[in-house]
């Protein structure tokens, strides 16, 4: 289920990345409803996580993407900001280096994605070593049967 949780949580991320892009294209507002509603389900979905962390390397990589997201969020509205106030060329340029923060931030979703494959490829392993332990123990007992 974390697993899933992380990856509801990247999907949310990516659903965001080009609202503001077709809104600086035709100024529909829409366009920012949509992406008010996008966020809200964003950190919804982050706050439900970092309800559940259980590890703090864990915690960690939440914290960093809740500040990245922030930046993110701040960088986004000044080009809302600027392409209503007429500068669209200037929001357009902010615009491209709010994709590096959108990278950044794409690679901490994967980063927390990968800390549960790790943990479920660890449960497996276990659950394998224990499994391969009962089958000794039952094939000595079935091999050398109590006297």
């Amino acid at each position: 289920m974390p697993f899933k949780k992380a990856e509801a949580l990247e999907i949310a991320l990516m659903k965001q990345k080009g609202v503001v892009a077709y809104f600086l294209l035709d100024g529909n507002p829409d366009w920012l409803h949509q992406q008010d509603a996008l966020q809200r389900d964003f950190l919804g979905q982050l706050a439900r996580i970092k309800d559940a962390a259980e590890a703090a390397s864990q915690g960690r990589t939440l914290e960093e993407i809740e500040a990245e997201y922030g930046q993110y969020i701040t960088q986004k509205s000044r080009v809302v900001e600027l392409i209503r106030s007429g500068n669209a060329e200037a929001g357009a340029a902010l615009h491209r280096s709010a994709h590096a923060r959108f990278e950044a931030l794409m690679h901490l979703c994967d980063r927390l994605k990968q800390f549960h494959t790790d943990r479920i490829l660890a449960a497996h392993a276990d659950s394998h070593a224990q499994a391969q332990r009962l089958r000794i123990v039952a094939l000595s007992a079935i091999s050398f049967p109590p006297a």
